[in-house]
């Protein structure tokens, strides 16, 4: 790892947000790339220190009102321009004893230390309505009982949740890069900080191979690949999700006033903030720092092939010497698929279908170092993806979408047996089905699509068109409670019969 580390961070072409904190002084902290936009402000007043060769530093003293507050859902700290990979960096500095951190329900004596460093997420502790969808790096102890104080060590970890909607399994990464788990550890103290010394740490993350890289002090501590051994099989998508209500927050996460009773999650006003200093808080869309000493090939997942359709993947290497040549050390790609021995490309258009066809390159640098990886590949035919329908309601707009995968484009639908009911029709090029059922009822139905190939699928569906009765629920004379799921509101949901807001329902507003 090289030691640009070591000094104040340059702003360059792949920084995608810094903080130096030089302004020493003031309730703002700026964007040292210049975009106004990204400019932090104190919560109600920013403390301030000095480090020699750095300058100017923030600090925290555990309380909401020097908290450094940012924009909520912007591009750049959403990750949404770090399409590629990242690394996430800052220099903190921790002063607090440690193990003040402990939900009040916890028994007396059982805390640890969690000090958020920055990011678009707070656990889900404070946001009082709307959508969570952001990732936070921070510091914690790994252990939570009775012990564990700054003496047992700090360890950087991170949470991504992304966009939730519409994936499944969805793509919260949380637990994947929690301290307190077993695995990716490569040093035997897991690069833990006891002192209240500077300590650099990184967060690294390439989307190809769906790795995490964890640094401190420019030591690679943790690699974790998802899915995390033994974890939901979860993975980080390029972050499209349309819409993140939290603000990104250095130094902690703004929380309800404590007082007596409940609190949001039962947590006190200070846990999650830290104790001490951050200087240099950089943003990159690159991974800055080395993740191999040695000419080592990307373990990246191979995407399945469709038959018939044209196939194209760059394989990669990290700690090359020079140029680097590819070829297969055993087996070889599915029928019709070659490999590039000058590129590491594979390429061509698969003649017949496969699953799990396991096949094993061997690349070479100029130094004469080599590496091999066993790759599995799987050709699939083309199919209409789409198993079942959502029901229509009876006077309402409906609107579904059928989907395939492998088939060559433009595609051509059409109802083959079967009716769909009155006033709901299927789009033959696009695959929508849109209109406004006029009668409840149940229509069988058989739809074809064909590729640009000519190659066919078709599947049975069932649309069930309900009572618009059912659509809005009227309270009478017996309704002890009523809920309205279908407002706007991301979190809160009252009670519409009676208005008292002790009914109002709460959930964790994950999309």
């Amino acid at each position: 790892m090289s030691d640009d580390w070591r000094q104040p961070f340059e702003p360059d072409e792949h920084t995608v947000a810094l903080y130096h904190f030089d302004e020493g002084s003031g309730d703002e902290a700026h964007d040292a790339c210049g975009d106004p936009e990204l400019t932090l402000r104190a919560y109600k007043t920013a403390l301030w220190g000095t480090r020699p060769g750095f300058g100017a530093t923030v600090r925290f003293d555990r309380q909401n009102g020097h908290l450094l507050v940012g924009p909520a859902d912007n591009d750049k700290l959403e990750l949404r321009t770090c399409t590629r990979e990242w690394t996430i960096e800052a220099w903190v500095r921790y002063t607090g004893p440690g193990g003040r951190d402990r939900a009040r329900n916890w028994p007396a004596g059982q805390g640890y230390v969690f000090a958020n460093i920055c990011g678009s997420d707070e656990e889900g502790c404070a946001l009082a309505d709307g959508y969570r969808q952001g990732w936070i790096f921070y510091l914690r102890t790994a252990e939570t009982g009775p012990h564990s104080t700054r003496s047992d060590g700090l360890l950087p970890g991170a949470r991504f949740l992304g966009a939730h909607r519409g994936r499944d399994p969805n793509n919260d990464v949380g637990t994947a890069f929690w301290p307190g788990t077993g695995h990716g550890w490569l040093q035997e103290d897991r690069g833990r900080f006891r002192d209240s010394g500077w300590h650099h740490v990184a967060w690294q993350f390439r989307y190809r191979d769906q790795t995490g890289f964890l640094y401190v002090d420019g030591r690679m501590i943790r690699k974790v690949p998802l899915p995390a051994p033994g974890r939901a099989s979860t993975r980080i998508v390029v972050n499209d999700a349309d819409r993140c209500d939290i603000p990104f927050q250095v130094g902690g996460f703004l929380r309800p006033e404590h007082r007596d009773g409940w609190v949001p999650g039962d947590f006190g006003m200070t846990m999650y903030n830290l104790e001490g200093e951050i200087d240099e808080l950089r943003i990159s869309d690159v991974m800055r720092y080395p993740v191999a000493d040695r000419l080592s090939i990307i373990r990246q997942k191979l995407p399945e092939a469709g038959l018939n359709l044209p196939y194209r993947v760059a394989l990669g290497t990290d700690a090359a010497a020079g140029r680097v040549s590819w070829e297969l050390a055993a087996g070889r790609p599915p029928a019709g698929l070659t490999l590039d021995a000058r590129d590491g490309t594979i390429r061509g258009t698969p003649e017949s279908t496969v699953t799990e066809h396991e096949f094993t390159i061997r690349a070479r640098d100029e130094s004469g170092s080599t590496d091999e990886h066993t790759f599995s590949l799987a050709v699939k035919r083309g199919r209409l993806v789409t198993e079942s329908l959502p029901p229509a309601i009876a006077g309402a707009a409906y609107s579904a979408a059928l989907t395939t995968e492998h088939m060559a484009r433009p595609l051509s639908w059409e109802v083959v047996s079967g009716t769909l009911p009155e006033g709901v029709s299927l789009d033959g090029q696009t695959g929508h089905l849109t209109g406004t059922a006029a009668e409840e009822g149940c229509s069988k139905l058989a739809v074809r699509v064909t590729d640009a190939a000519g190659v066919p699928d078709r599947a049975e569906l069932t649309l069930k068109v309900l009572p618009a009765a059912l659509r809005v629920l009227d309270a009478d004379e017996h309704t002890v409670a009523l809920y309205d799921w279908q407002g706007p509101s991301g979190r809160l949901i009252p009670e519409r019969v009676s208005g008292d807001p002790e009914l109002a329902l709460t959930y964790t507003n994950m999309g």
